[in-house]
This record gives C-alpha cells, structure tokens and sequence, in this order.
C-alpha cells in the first residue's frame, strides 16, 4: 500500500505507481496540475469506475448513493468516491458486486459477458509527469509501445490485467503489440503531467480495438 496523505485527497492522482520515466522524451510546456482537482473527495475514499464492453449503456449503482451513473457502450466511466474501508455493493446493470473497497485505493470494473471483474489500479500521487496506464481486456498478453514499436512504455500485460508507467510530458502516438506485431494503434494524445490516462485494449467482433481516456473522477449523490 503506497504513502497515505492526511490531507483530502483531491484527485486525478491513481494508478500503479512506478518510478520510470520513457528515454528520449522531453517536459515542455506549462503547469497542468489544476486539471487534477475535478472532484474534492474525503481523506481514506476508495473509487471505482466501470469499463463497459456490452453492446448497450450500462447503468451503474453505487451502495449508499441514490444517483445512478450511466456508462456507455464501449466507454470508461469517470471515477466514483464513496468511504473506504467498509463493504461496497456495486451494481451494474444489476449485476451484483460486493466487496470490501480498502481505504485509498482506486478500481476498474469490467463489465462483460454480464459479469462484472474488478482490477485494482493502486494508488498514485505524483504531479511531475503523465501517468500511462495500460489495460489489456484481451486474452492474450500484449505490450505498450512507441508507434514504431521501438521502445517498450508498458510491457508484458497478462490478459484481464494493466500495468503502468510515468513520463515525461509530450504528445505522442503509442500503440499495443503482440508477438512482434502491431495489434492496434491509439491516436495521438498530448500527456499532461499530473495527468494519469488509460488505455484500453478490448476485444469486439473478432479484433482488438484501441481506447485511450483522460481519467476523470466525478462527485454522485
């Protein structure tokens, strides 16, 4: 469990946390850390957000919360905060899940096949460079690499699991790979540090298809 703050946790500041940085790559431009403070949550909240991979709009139903939170189609949800530390029931799309949400930690919850399977995304708090993570819903192991597939950001993803990597802030196009090949490539995104982005690999139709988000955290009554 990483460093815990006493202060509020105002976030965009999660996911794995490791301390690399991507050779070759450069900072530049102005300050973006006020992007992280969408939302104010509480000292020890756990979040959650929903990857949807159904072919309809999922509605999503946090214990204790009377709002409903609408993912849809092959999207990312924004995360939710609610208290840490306590058993959580979950719905989505009235799918059932229940666990304990340990105090300062971050989830991803795939929604597939009607089922729902939690990834932890662990806690992050850095401000000086972007923070990539890869999510591989594929059933094969992939890799996160440069466009040109030259240099490895993230490496070696199980199926069903991510990985990260923080670097310095450029606009660059990265693409998934497997065995040496290409699988799918992602638009080019400008990285923010203090910013933390996703990217998705999920199956549909027989391929893999790219996703990449600037994660976001939002506040549900």
């Amino acid at each position: 469990m990483p460093r815990v703050s006493s202060k509020p946790a105002n976030w965009l500041q999660f996911c794995l946390f490791t301390m690399l940085s991507l050779v070759g790559v450069s900072a530049s431009a102005k300050d973006g850390n006020e992007a992280l403070y969408d939302a104010t949550a509480p000292a020890d909240s756990a979040f959650a957000r929903v990857i949807n991979l159904a072919d309809k709009t999922a509605s999503v139903k946090f214990g204790g919360k009377t709002a409903v939170q609408t993912v849809g189609s092959y999207q990312v949800s924004d995360y939710v905060f609610f208290t840490g530390g306590q058993a959580q029931v979950i719905e989505v799309n009235g799918e059932r899940l229940e666990q304990q949400f340990p105090k300062n930690s971050a989830w991803t919850l795939v929604f597939h096949d009607g089922k729902v399977t939690p990834i932890e995304d662990k806690y992050y708090q850095g401000r000086k460079k972007a923070q990539v993570a890869f999510y591989n819903l594929s059933d094969q192991p992939l890799d996160l690499k440069t466009a040109d597939g030259k240099h490895a950001v993230v490496p070696n993803i199980s199926p069903m699991a991510n990985g990260q990597r923080e670097i310095n802030e450029v606009k660059i196009g990265l693409s998934a790979w497997a065995a040496g090949s290409e699988a799918a490539a992602f638009e080019p995104v400008f990285l923010k540090k203090g910013r933390s982005y996703s990217y998705v690999i999920y199956p549909q139709a027989g391929a893999l298809k790219p996703l990449v988000v600037a994660d976001a955290i939002t506040s549900l009554e």
